[in-house]
């Protein structure tokens, strides 16, 4: 399990938060049916753009010890993991530093970064289409309202249109506007430069 963390908590209640999710860890694996000595290795890890541990390390990771004698491990299988991007000391790899970096709002070069970085865009460009299709779907809704058949009709239509611009599979166009699938076909005909998108399995 992986989380960003925005800011730090005042209290304990980030290092706490590791022992929830490490029950729901354990519980979902024994939900579905395994057995204790068949839970697999579980990591939890934080990604925090603060310190901390106020120890200067950019990666402090835990796991159960003895106390009595620090050099025998209870296996348990659970290790905690905090990465700082805010850390000083030279205690992880170069790629991992320019991770760390990039999370500080620093691009650069590495390959890796540059796939977190390509993927983070096209996850915003998503969620803002979404976005802009779900407040359009909205307006209809407003405009169901209040019983303004004409004006609904036609925002129907543009937004329809506007997802066959935007190759939007049937289904989906669909979904957004209320139209029927014929209805939609019939305003795809009459104009010839938009096309239904690849997962329709149809193209106009």
């Amino acid at each position: 399990m992986i989380e960003m963390q925005v800011r730090k908590p005042s209290d304990d209640g980030l290092y706490l938060r590791t022992r929830y999710y490490q029950s729901m860890i354990d519980m979902g694996l024994l939900e579905e049916g395994a057995d204790y000595d068949e839970l697999n290795p579980s990591y939890i890890i934080f990604i925090c753009p603060f310190e901390p541990f106020d120890k200067g390390r950019h990666i402090y990771t835990f796991r159960n010890v003895c106390l009595e004698d620090t050099s025998l491990e209870l296996r348990d299988g659970a290790t905690k993991i905090f990465l700082s991007s805010v850390g000083t000391a030279n205690d992880v790899a170069p790629d991992v530093k320019r991770f760390l970096e990039y999370v500080n709002g620093i691009l650069s070069n590495d390959a890796f970064v540059q796939e977190i970085d390509q993927e983070i865009k096209r996850v915003k460009k998503l969620e803002e289409e979404r976005v802009r299709y779900m407040t359009y779907a909205m307006k209809m809704q407003e405009e169901r309202k209040e019983g303004i058949k004409e004006g609904r009709e036609a925002m129907q239509h543009d937004l329809a249109l506007k997802m066959l611009k935007d190759h939007k599979p049937i289904h989906e166009i669909v979904r957004y506007t209320e139209l029927t699938e014929n209805q939609i076909r019939k305003i795809a005909a009459e104009n010839s430069n938009v096309s239904f998108g690849e997962e329709s399995g149809s193209h106009v």
